[in-house]
């Protein structure tokens, strides 16, 4: 284990409560009103944790959406209701975990599968992040037997069979 390796883990513990505490702030607010306010980059400027690398909201939402909807289709989650589903995901709040390009980044929110009839279940998130060298984004998902990082690259919600319905705002 490298020396970074403890202190990043330690920055991801300590930017938990920050992101929820954030996001909290922003799922009090309708979705119809954060539409048209929502700010083009995942988080709030400041020169360390929003360098310019940052992924936007739009880029973040879809991914985010992208790795519940595989996780559903896994069996990973149980879904609310039967039959297809719209995944959503409220504004989020992200910081970056070092400023270099390339480093990890955590992001918090919520992500809601609507469903045709009105139901609707809502799973609360803060993954560690980061950019893979053909630029996709991957989700932490620990540690190997050997102490390696595993990162995981979701598959397209498209290709979801849960998630078939479009999200309701872009």
């Amino acid at each position: 284990m490298s020396p970074e390796q403890p202190r990043c883990r330690l920055l991801r513990l300590l930017m938990v409560p920050m992101l929820v505490v954030l996001h909290s702030t922003a799922a009090a607010e309708p979705a119809d009103e954060r539409a048209d306010t929502m700010p083009v980059n995942s988080c709030a400027p400041d020169p360390y944790s929003c360098p310019d690398w940052m992924p936007s909201q739009a880029q973040m939402r879809s991914v985010i959406a992208d790795y519940f909807c595989e996780r559903v289709d896994n069996g990973l989650i149980v879904p609310a209701a039967p039959g297809h589903a719209a995944a959503e995901s409220s504004s989020l709040s992200c910081a970056a975990l070092n400023p270099e390009v390339g480093g990890n980044f955590v992001c918090g929110g919520e992500l809601r599968f609507i469903h045709a009839d009105g139901s609707s279940k809502g799973i609360t998130f803060s993954p560690t992040l980061h950019y893979t060298d053909d630029g996709r984004i991957a989700f932490y998902q620990g540690d190997d037997d050997a102490g390696e990082e595993i990162w995981h690259v979701p598959a397209a919600r498209s290709t979801s069979r849960y998630c078939s319905a479009p999200p309701s705002r872009p």
